[in-house]
């Protein structure tokens, strides 16, 4: 799998500016939380970042899409890497809580350009290696997920709260200099008598991708299980360094390694799923099923492990095995319950609902302020996924495995 780096030129590049770039936004997203807690112990401080960051992608998303495929996407990974490190380096030296605001929206917006045209050009500069690259660029976010959160904490505690966010600009030079003797093929304008009709289009196609939603219940019920999900990671994101601070530490390094223990669960969630990558789509419901009731478990022990740095690094640990096996196994059944000619509509507007998740959590984070008012919140959100898991079950009992999938789907579907 690795040889690729070794035999193509171009994507070696690509892939040594995407982990640079990766190693530095786990740094960056640290070190904003928690330099925002020191400064201000506020969930509402810390919520108002999240806010920040998710907005551009849930905004922003299709109008970069357009960008990308409209203008030299050369110019765009260049520019955006810039504009990203200028940005970083400003909120170095100045911390104030508009800063903070404005420098996190502004990169995020960067981010949604950029990966969008990263995505365009993949394809194009990898040929028939684009498996292999894939998979390469999996299994290193993988790694870095697992590693830069413990090497982050190391630095924050060893260096301080500024030198992190001139790492991180630095990271973003690196990736634009990698990418400069990338040979990127040019884009053909395409403005040049672009049809009115295609807001229409899209507002049709979006309507259509609704309407499938609505009227498939399992497909339905697949979005509302990761929507769940994406609302207790982004609860926990935001009260995690809150939690810490307060009952153990105001320590960078032990944040970072009660974070970094999801990723940990996660990776070794995903190592075991891959044994059973063919398995049946009755195989990957229970997988499903299993690994929402786990991170629901894991929720509800949560309250009594606050205070404890062990029992966190565990309940993570726990959470984040019970989010991978439900993730990747969500992401094949997603695929077998939808028409092939629906795909494209169905996750637009799938992708469009999970990030509302984000914003749910800071607004009702905003509003919690007592330790007492949390654990109330982590007994909710683990009931929740716990009922859901129940319910898909009762369902199945109650209809068999064939009425979650679409009709075409007569075979036992592989990932």
């Amino acid at each position: 799998m690795w040889a690729i780096l070794k035999r193509n030129r171009t994507y070696r590049y690509l892939w040594l500016g995407m982990t640079t770039s990766r190693a530095g936004d786990i740094l960056f997203d640290l070190a904003i939380l928690f330099t925002a807690y020191q400064q201000y112990h506020s969930a509402r401080v810390i919520a108002g970042i999240v806010v920040a960051q998710a907005l551009p992608w849930m905004l922003l998303s299709p109008a970069s899409g357009f960008i990308a495929d409209r203008r030299n996407r050369k110019a765009i990974l260049i520019g955006m890497d810039i504009l990203r490190a200028v940005f970083v380096v400003l909120l170095a030296f100045h911390q104030s809580l508009v800063i903070m605001y404005a420098v996190c929206f502004v990169l995020e917006t960067a981010s949604t350009t950029y990966s969008s045209a990263r995505s365009a050009v993949m394809p194009e500069l990898v040929g028939s290696d684009l498996p292999e690259a894939v998979s390469v660029s999996q299994v290193t976010l993988q790694w870095l997920n697992v590693l830069t959160p413990f090497i982050s904490g190391v630095l924050l505690v060893a260096i301080g709260l500024r030198w992190p966010f001139l790492l991180d600009a630095a990271t973003f030079l690196i990736s634009a200099a990698l990418t400069w003797p990338i040979a990127i093929p040019t884009v053909t304008p395409l403005c040049a008598g672009l049809d009115l009709s295609d807001a229409r289009d899209g507002h049709d196609s979006w309507y259509a991708g609704v309407q499938f939603l609505l009227t498939h219940s399992w497909p339905l019920f697949l979005v509302l299980f990761a929507l769940g999900y994406y609302f207790s990671n982004s609860l926990l994101n935001i009260m995690t360094v809150v939690i810490v601070g307060e009952t153990i530490t105001a320590s960078p390094l032990l944040y970072a390694i009660i974070v970094g223990a999801q990723a940990v669960g996660t990776y070794l969630a995903a190592l075991a799923i891959q044994k059973i990558l063919h398995c049946s789509r009755e195989q990957r419901t229970k997988i499903i099923l299993a690994g929402g009731a786990i991170g629901g478990m894991a929720l509800l022990f949560l309250p009594f492990a606050a205070g404890t740095f062990i029992l966190m690094f565990i309940a993570w640990l726990i959470y984040g095995a019970g989010e991978g096996g439900r993730e990747i196994s969500s992401n094949a059944s997603f695929a077998a319950a939808i028409p092939q000619k629906m795909r494209g509509r169905v996750y637009g507007v799938a992708n469009g609902l999970l990030n509302i998740s984000p914003l749910l959590a800071a607004v009702l984070s905003s509003t919690i302020g007592s330790t007492a008012q949390w654990r109330d919140i982590y007994y909710v959100d683990g009931a929740i996924l716990i009922i859901m898991s129940g319910l898909a079950w009762c369902w199945i009992k109650t209809f068999g495995y064939r009425s979650m999938y679409f009709e075409e789907d007569t075979t036992s579907l592989t990932i």
